[in-house]
C-alpha cells in the first residue's frame, strides 16, 4: 500500500504587479492553508508575475519548466481559483488534458476545482468558459475607458508626449501641460528646449548644428527628462539628429492626440514580433465623431510654425533622395559649383605628412569618375574670395533673418471629415428608422456636415518667408559683418545656403585665370522685402550695390 504524501505544485500568477499589491502573498497563505488541510506536501512553487491569464501556462517562465520538465516532482497543482490557471478556455482545458494524460490533477483553493473525480472535467471546462468571459468583459472596459481618457485628452500611463508633462487634474485622472519651468531650479524642462529647436530650424539652421549646440549647453533629452519626472535616474542620453527629428515630426507638438492601429496580417490577426508583442503602424491623428481632431491641451507652437516645420522637412526628404549623402564640411560646401558641368565641388582633404604638404582643396565632384576637366581651388582660395566680394558688400548692412510662415491649408482634415461622412451615409442605410442607433448616427452626421461646412469656409494661405532685422539687447540693429564674425563655420554654411548664395568656379588649364561667378539673388529679395517698410537708403544701397557687383560673372575678387 503507498501511503505517500500527495505532492503540491502551488501555482502564482499575477496579471500585472505594483508596489503595494498584495496578490502573491495572500495566493501563497490560501494555498499553504489548503494543502495542509488536505495533507498535502508543497514540493514547489511555479510563479508568474506580470503575465496575461491569457497566456498559456506551457508558455510561462515560471509553470513551463515546472511542466515540461519536471512532471514527475508533483501530483497536483494547485492554485488559488481558477482564473490562476488561466483565463484562456482553450489554455485551461489544454492544460488540464495535458496534466491528465501525465496522471496529474488540478485543484484550486477555494473548492471549486477539482479534476479527480468524474464531473471535474465538466465543471473546469464550464468555469473556465466562464473567467474567458470575463476575461474579454475586462478588456472591454478597459479599451472602453481608454479610448474615453483618449478622446478626454487624459493620461492614460506609459510615456508622456515630449515636450509635456502629467498633472492631476481637478476632476478625476491626469491630463497633460507643457513641460516648462515650474520654478528658477527646474533645469530640464523639454517645452522650452523644442521650441527653440523649432524656431532655429525655420531660421535656417541645420539640426547637427542645433543637436550639437544642446548637447555641449547640457539640455536635457525627452528621455532623461522622462526619467526625472517618473522618480528614475537620467542615463545621460545625448540629443541627436534622429532623436529630434522623432520629436518635430509628430502632431502633437500643436496638442493634437495620436493613435497607433495594430498591423494586421491577411487572416485579420494583429501581427507580433519575435516576442509576441503587438506591431503598430505609424502615428495618426485621431479625430472626434464631430470630425475634429482631439487635442490633448494647449500646443507647444502655434499651427502656423507646426505647418512651416512640415513644410521644411518635407522639402528636406525629397532632396535627400536626390543624391548621395556627404559628411564634407566648409564654408562653401553646397555653395561652391563646377562652372564647367555645374556639379557640386567637395572638399578634398590635403596631405600635411608629405615633406611639402599640400592644402585642402575643392574639386568637382565628377573627380573620381570621368573628370569634367575642371581644375581644384583651394579652400583657403575660395573661402577668401567670397568674403572679399560680400563683407564690403553688406558687411555694414543690418542683418536679416528669413523666417518661414507657415500657410493654412485645411485640405487634410477636409478628407478625413467626407471620409467619416461616406462611412457614416453607408451605415444609416442598413439602421431601422426611428431606432436609438440609427437617430445616434443621425446626430454624428449632422455634427459631420457642420464640421465640413466650417472647414470649406476657412480661408487658405500659401506659406511664404518674411524678413526681419536683427536687433541686440540694447535695441540696435546688428550689421551683417558683426553677426557673420559670431557664427561658426558651419552656422556661416548653413546660412549661405539658407540664402541661395551661389559661386561657381572655372579654370580649365593651369595658365588658366580663374572665373569666377557670384550670385546673392536671395539676399537682394530679402532687402527689397524691407525696402518698402525700410524707409532707409541703407537698404537701397545694398539692393543697388548686390544687383551692380553681385549677381553675375565678376573674374576677380573685389578689393
Amino acid at each position: 500500500m503507498n501511503t505517500r504524501p500527495v505532492r503540491a505544485l502551488s501555482l502564482i500568477r499575477l496579471s500585472r504587479v505594483t508596489d503595494a499589491t498584495t496578490s502573491p502573498e495572500r495566493q501563497r497563505e490560501d494555498i499553504e492553508r489548503f494543502c495542509q488541510q488536505h495533507g498535502y506536501t508543497l514540493v514547489g512553487e511555479a510563479e508568474d508575475l506580470d503575465v496575461s491569464g491569457s497566456t498559456d501556462p506551457l508558455a510561462r517562465t515560471g509553470s513551463g519548466p515546472w511542466l515540461r520538465d519536471r512532471l514527475g516532482e508533483f501530483d497536483v497543482i494547485v492554485a488559488q481559483k481558477l482564473d490562476r490557471f488561466g483565463r484562456s478556455t482553450r489554455h485551461v482545458h489544454g492544460l488540464f488534458q495535458y496534466v491528465n494524460d501525465h496522471g496529474k490533477t488540478l485543484r484550486s483553493a477555494d473548492g471549486q476545482i477539482d479534476t479527480s473525480g468524474p464531473t471535474g472535467e465538466l465543471i473546469l471546462f464550464i468555469l473556465a468558459w466562464a473567467a474567458q468571459m470575463e476575461l474579454a468583459a475586462i478588456r472591454d472596459r478597459n479599451g472602453n475607458a481608454a479610448q474615453y481618457n483618449l478622446r478626454q485628452g487624459k493620461y492614460r500611463g506609459g510615456v508622456v508626449p515630449a515636450g509635456y508633462r502629467s498633472v492631476k487634474l481637478d476632476g478625476k485622472g491626469h491630463g497633460y501641460v507643457p513641460d516648462d519651468p515650474r520654478d528658477d531650479d527646474d533645469l530640464g524642462a523639454t517645452a522650452p528646449v523644442i521650441r527653440e529647436a523649432v524656431a532655429r530650424i525655420l531660421a535656417g539652421h541645420r539640426r547637427t548644428v542645433i543637436v550639437a549646440d544642446f548637447n555641449k549647453r547640457g539640455l536635457m533629452t525627452v528621455q532623461d527628462r522622462q526619467a526625472v519626472l517618473n522618480g528614475r535616474t537620467p542615463k545621460g542620453t545625448k540629443w541627436s539628429v534622429s532623436n529630434l527629428n522623432r520629436v518635430l515630426s509628430s502632431p502633437t507638438l500643436i496638442g493634437l492626440v495620436t493613435v497607433r492601429d495594430a498591423a494586421m496580417d491577411d487572416a485579420g490577426r494583429p501581427k507580433r514580433d519575435d516576442k509576441g508583442n503587438k506591431i503598430y503602424g505609424p502615428d495618426k491623428i485621431l479625430y472626434g465623431e464631430d470630425g475634429a481632431p482631439v487635442r490633448r491641451g494647449e500646443p507647444l507652437i502655434s499651427e502656423a510654425d507646426y505647418n512651416a516645420l512640415r513644410a521644411i522637412m518635407s522639402q528636406e526628404r525629397a532632396a535627400s533622395t536626390q543624391g548621395p549623402k556627404r559628411a564634407d564640411t566648409g564654408l562653401l560646401i553646397q555653395v561652391l559649383f563646377c562652372g564647367v558641368c555645374g556639379r557640386p565641388m567637395w572638399r578634398l582633404k590635403g596631405n600635411q605628412r608629405r615633406s611639402k604638404p599640400t592644402p585642402d582643396r575643392y574639386r568637382c565632384a565628377t573627380a573620381t569618375n570621368g573628370p569634367c576637366g575642371n581644375r581644384s581651388v583651394t579652400i583657403e582660395e575660395a573661402d577668401a574670395n567670397l568674403e572679399k566680394v560680400m563683407l564690403p558688400l553688406i558687411g555694414w548692412a543690418p542683418f536679416v533673418e528669413k523666417t518661414y510662415v507657415g500657410g493654412v491649408d485645411h485640405r487634410q482634415e477636409l478628407e478625413q471629415v467626407d471620409q467619416q461622412l461616406a462611412s457614416v451615409a453607408d451605415t444609416l442605410q442598413f439602421l431601422p428608422v426611428g431606432s436609438p442607433v440609427r437617430e445616434e448616427q443621425m446626430r454624428r452626421l449632422q455634427s459631420l456636415s457642420e464640421r465640413r461646412e466650417a472647414l470649406a469656409g476657412m480661408p487658405m494661405q500659401e506659406g511664404h518667408y518674411e524678413y526681419r532685422p536683427v536687433v541686440d539687447d540694447n535695441g540696435d540693429l546688428v550689421t551683417f559683418g558683426q553677426k557673420w564674425e559670431s557664427m561658426s563655420p558651419a552656422e556661416r554654411n548653413d546660412y549661405l545656403r539658407a540664402n541661395g548664395v551661389r559661386v561657381t568656379f572655372e579654370k580649365r588649364e593651369r595658365t588658366d585665370q580663374a572665373r569666377w561667378v557670384f550670385e546673392f539673388a536671395e539676399m537682394i529679395r530679402m532687402y527689397e522685402a524691407l525696402l518698402p517698410d525700410a524707409g532707409q537708403d541703407v537698404y537701397t544701397h545694398v539692393v543697388e550695390a548686390l544687383a551692380a557687383k553681385g549677381v553675375g560673372d565678376l573674374s576677380a575678387p573685389a578689393e
